[in-house]
């Protein structure tokens, strides 16, 4: 890598980190999502509200960590106050019913949802309805008390829903909600239903319990109207279960982008790891691989069908065959014929700088062992031998 190459380098580092540095300290957006966890600090998270609660008179407190079903199931739930407040809560056919008889029996119910389960509006027969103007503030005349008009300023994520087709003998209206533009105008959002001994609350604006209206004293008086009607020598019993920002981890990398501080230092060891294939990529010297020539087997393959070829000759046969090829050499290298004059014995001597009577021993002992009845292997080696000398 040369200088100006290093210098580059260094100036998008630099760049880099200053990004990272001022991206991780800068202060996070107010995020209005849907959450209403216990300790989320979130715009509409409940931590507020809980740490309130907690500070409240109530006989108990409990927070349920499972399906309302279940809770009834493991009698977790006694008599008092079961309180649901979330974008949406999956309440069950059969949790449903659990929850009416344990209200007859004289206990309270209050959801806040922006959209209602379907046993619950089926078995009161309502709708909601969203305001189809959303660009001024809206407020809520709260009819618990003689409690003034709250504004409750709409934002991305918080609508104002409010309840159509009522049954007026079932139920009572405690709340209304109207448009700021247009005050004459107000529909129930707070209603209450009688069911047995007991009473069902139903409220579509469960932002309410969210910490940025929560912390405001108006919205926090609103808030009290509620709850003032809920006994408190009885137990409360917090949903913690049915909640929109309950977070699911299901992998190591949604758990990192989760978190800013980790987020940025992912995003910049990439953004290192380009930078290096970029400047590094170009100018290194690409690994040759190292090709291993093919090993020369030719002598142990030879070796092999030798060994092949003498376990299916006999010996006899296999001595025929050497002395045969003894012949044949002589013939082609030297035009000797079968059997060898004293002559021919004496040039093939010459070409092979022996002595004649070196080449007659040996024939003698080829002919000696070829008149054996019986061939031993060592006479068979000692012809091999012999013959390998004149190859």
């Amino acid at each position: 890598m040369d200088k100006k190459q290093k210098i580059i380098l260094s100036f998008l580092a630099i760049a880099i980190a200053v990004m990272v540095y001022f991206e991780v300290n800068s202060p996070e957006p107010l995020d209005f999502s849907p959450d209403y966890t216990y300790d989320s600090v979130k715009a509409l998270g409940s931590k507020a509200f809980n740490e309130a609660i907690e500070k409240s008179s109530f006989n108990e407190i409990h927070y349920l960590n499972k399906s309302v079903y279940e809770a009834f199931i493991d009698n977790q739930i006694e008599d008092g106050t079961l309180v649901f407040f979330n974008g949406y809560t999956d309440i069950s056919e059969v949790g449903w019913e659990k929850i009416k008889k344990w209200v007859q029996k004289g206990n309270t119910l209050y959801i806040a949802n922006k959209y209602f389960a379907n046993p619950i509006t089926e078995d009161y027969k309502f709708e909601t309805r969203t305001f189809t103007n959303q660009l001024g503030k809206n407020y809520f005349k709260a009819k618990i008390s003689s409690l003034s008009n709250v504004e409750f300023p709409s934002g991305q994520y918080v609508t104002q829903r409010y309840f159509i087709k009522l049954d007026s003998v079932q139920s009572d209206t405690l709340g209304l909600v109207s448009e700021l533009k247009n005050e004459e105008e107000s529909y129930p959002n707070l209603i209450k239903i009688k069911e047995g001994k007991g009473e069902i609350y139903l409220h579509t604006h469960p932002e309410s319990f969210g910490n940025f209206y929560f912390l405001r004293r108006a919205h926090h008086a609103y808030v009290e109207e509620i709850l003032q009607g809920f006994d408190v020598n009885k137990n409360l019993y917090l949903d913690a279960y049915f909640k929109s920002g309950k977070q699911v981890i299901s992998s190591p990398l949604q758990f990192m982008l989760k978190n800013k501080a980790l987020k940025w230092m992912f995003y910049s060891l990439l953004i290192g790891v380009l930078l290096m294939l970029i400047f590094m990529g170009k100018r290194t010297q690409r690994a040759i691989p190292v090709v291993q020539a093919y090993p020369n087997k030719s002598v142990e393959f030879i070796q092999t069908i030798a060994d092949v070829f003498q376990k299916k000759q006999t010996q006899e046969e296999f001595l025929q065959m050497k002395i045969q090829q003894l012949h044949k050499k002589w013939y082609l290298d030297y035009g000797v014929s079968n059997p060898p004059s004293t002559e021919e014995l004496m040039l093939v001597a010459q070409k092979k700088e022996m002595t004649f009577d070196e080449i007659d021993e040996d024939l003698k002992q080829i002919k000696k062992i070829n008149n054996k009845l019986t061939i031993e292997k060592r006479d068979l080696k000692k012809v091999i031998r012999i013959v390998k000398k004149y190859m």
